[in-house]
């Protein structure tokens, strides 16, 4: 019996943008936080989910006409999800009909229901489960980013010890 794995759909980074959040990351070390590694920056567009049928999937993505490419853009940097109980910081994207556009013609070539919770199209930085008030009140120094999207990626999540581990098994171009 085939074995179910655990993907996402999403946007990768390109090694520019990854460069100055690794400036970030170094500028905050001494934060207590477990820091996202530097392969594994992406903006989620479809949250994880469980498949066998990884080449079905591959094939109705490629095979449809996804909108043309766009800019996107950095709004702030700040702790989130939740401001009174925040476990993440976390690098907010503006958010534009052309990305908004880009999640719902994903959902609609899977024939999944768009969620109805708010889109917060974000790129984690962070992930800590407790921080000292005098931690949280760290105002960060932005970091301004316009990247050009031109692909989404299909991401598998493998599980490692202390995390996971993103691994893309296939590109598909607007």
């Amino acid at each position: 019996m085939p074995i179910s794995k655990k993907f996402f759909l999403g946007i990768m980074i390109s090694q520019e943008i990854k460069k100055q959040i690794k400036d970030f990351q170094e500028k905050n070390r001494d934060l207590p936080v477990k820091w996202t590694s530097f392969d594994d920056l992406h903006i989620t567009l479809v949250p994880p989910f469980c498949t066998i049928e990884l080449d079905k999937l591959i094939s109705v993505l490629d095979n449809y006409n996804f909108s043309k490419p766009f800019n996107i853009k950095s709004k702030l940097v700040s702790y989130g999800p939740d401001k009174e109980n925040p476990r993440l910081i976390w690098l907010l994207i503006q958010e534009s009909e052309n990305l908004y556009n880009l999640k719902k013609e994903i959902y609609q070539s899977l024939n999944l229901k768009l969620p109805e919770q708010a889109f917060l199209p974000h790129i984690t930085l962070a992930k800590f489960k407790y921080l000292d008030k005098k931690d949280l009140e760290i105002k960060f120094e932005n970091i301004d980013i316009i990247e050009k999207v031109q692909h989404f990626d299909l991401i598998q999540t493998i599980e490692i010890i202390g995390g996971s581990k993103y691994i893309s098994k296939g590109r598909f171009y607007l």
